[in-house]
């Protein structure tokens, strides 16, 4: 990725909503592919103490789960055979904040139900009722849906200066919103 202002701001808004102490929140950073996410993310968050990062492409939700449990302190090993994720996450070591790095490519195939059971179960045990991580920032593409708006901030980043934006709908627009800016 190429610096570009765009970047630079978003990392700046990243890094000031960390900043800021949001508690119980969650920030998915957005963008085409090739916009910088995860420099952002890295950029913006990693000089902040307490945080921990975690790369979830191509992984399973527990392997994702796993590897977060290990950041904050706590071995998966020790509820087995059968203790819950609850369970751990209340051994777990706070933290003052969670970067999930290419959370849209959790799974093992494109499509996979992965990244969203990342963002629905993992995520929101770490950061809701209390859990040990005050926030979340969590790369995602425009699939990962927000289930949570009163406790979510989405970022968009806009996309590399030499490539236009990514179409999310299939088809021509509808004649009533040919060009015209609707949100």
């Amino acid at each position: 990725m190429a610096t570009t202002d765009a970047a630079v701001r978003t990392a700046r808004t990243v890094r000031e909503w960390a900043a800021g102490g949001p508690r119980q929140q969650v920030l998915l950073l957005r963008g085409d592919r090739g916009a910088g996410r995860s420099t952002v993310l890295r950029e913006a968050l990693s000089g902040l103490p307490g945080v921990v990062f975690v790369d979830c492409a191509g992984r399973s939700v527990d392997a994702v789960a796993e590897s977060v449990l290990r950041a904050l302190g706590t071995d998966p090993a020790d509820a087995r055979p059968r203790g819950t994720f609850r369970e751990l996450v209340r051994r777990a070591a706070p933290a003052a904040g969670l970067v999930l790095l290419d959370a849209h490519l959790a799974g093992e195939y494109r499509g996979s139900a992965a990244p969203q059971a990342v963002l629905d179960h993992v995520v929101r045990h770490l950061v809701d009722r209390g859990g040990p991580v005050a926030w979340a920032a969590v790369e995602a593409d425009a699939a990962l849906r927000v289930t949570r708006p009163s406790s979510t901030a989405v970022v968009e980043l806009p996309p590399p200066a030499d490539r236009p934006a990514a179409r999310t709908t299939r088809g021509p627009p509808a004649a009533s919103t040919r060009g015209t800016f609707r949100s």
